[in-house]
């Protein structure tokens, strides 16, 4: 079982899916002698003690033997390492500076994290683009959140649609009301952000060049723009963290002239009432391939509108 991959269908730190061990012999002795006393726990549970550890503790154990690297170099344990350790928490004005520099090539946690101190102690220089040494390892507790990313999506399981879609450009508020807002139903308007300036503004290149070192929300921290572009285009995260903020009014309010309310919903907001106390009411969400929200369920009676301006 070896998915089709973004990186050649190769776990990068030799890892295999479990059932692979029966065509080779020396698998046990390996985790064996690779994992010394702690063989004798569970897949999970070495994982689970390697929560405990510090950032520190867990570079010393990738360097202890092939098999214990697959285990400390796992990368959501370095993930939790990166949002603590060299990231602000969402939103906080007072908080420590960020620090995160993801690496611009084969990126990962713990390559970033690593590059991070590297090159705070020596500014002109970064991590390299080295492979890391080949555990030849079996475990699906391992595998599995490579297997989820490395995996393609068949156009068929996105191509079927069962929302309805109206011209905006020809449909009259009164319309919008009678037939999708008062039924609770959802629809897609087409044409709504056509005229907006940010299909022509909001680029990768001209977010950068002009709100690159503007710090954003994404998930429970804040990051630069560019530094989220950058893990955006190279990570082996199943779930990808991505821009949520529901501060960027503040943070870039040039922002908020590229784009209007659409027209059937424009004036007929009563939270406006409320002035600058009203509930959060906009968030710009930025994010790479595979990056999305988890399945959850919103308040009830929520009306709200969600525009693409790049992406599907």
């Amino acid at each position: 079982m070896v998915a089709p991959s973004r990186r050649g269908a190769r776990h990068p730190l030799g890892v295999y899916p479990l059932g692979n061990a029966l065509f080779d012999e020396g698998a046990r002795q390996r985790r064996i002698d690779g994992l010394g006393s702690i063989c004798q726990l569970s897949d999970e549970l070495v994982l689970q003690l390697l929560r405990f550890f510090p950032a520190q503790g867990l570079g010393r154990c990738c360097c202890t033997s092939r098999t214990l690297r697959a285990f400390a170099g796992n990368e959501e344990l370095w993930q939790t390492h990166c949002l603590s350790d060299l990231l602000p928490p969402a939103g906080d004005r007072d908080s420590k500076p960020h620090r995160l520099r993801w690496p611009r090539s084969h990126g990962g946690w713990r390559r970033a994290y690593a590059n991070t101190i590297l090159l705070e102690k020596h500014p002109d220089h970064s991590i390299s683009a080295s492979s890391d040494p080949q555990a030849r390892i079996y475990s699906d507790v391992l595998y599995r959140g490579f297997y989820y990313v490395a995996a393609e999506f068949k156009d068929s399981w996105i191509t079927g649609e069962n929302l309805q879609r109206v011209n905006s450009r020809t449909l009259a508020t009164h319309e919008f009301l009678d037939h999708f807002e008062k039924q609770s139903s959802p629809v897609i308007l087409e044409g709504c952000a056509e005229h907006w300036p940010a299909m022509q503004r909001w680029s990768k290149d001209s977010l950068i060049e002009k709100f690159g070192r503007h710090i954003f929300a994404a998930g429970p921290c804040d990051i630069p723009l560019q530094e989220l572009f950058a893990y955006a285009a190279d990570n082996i995260d199943d779930a990808p963290i991505f821009i949520f903020d529901k501060y960027f009014a503040q943070r870039a309010p040039e922002l908020l002239q590229d784009y209007e309310v659409p027209a059937v919903f424009r004036g007929r907001d009563l939270f406006d009432l409320l002035g600058e106390g009203r509930p959060d009411f906009r968030w710009l969400l930025i994010g790479g391939r595979f990056s999305a929200s988890k399945w959850h369920i919103d308040p009830n009676k929520t009306c709200a509108w969600n525009a693409v301006v790049r992406g599907r």
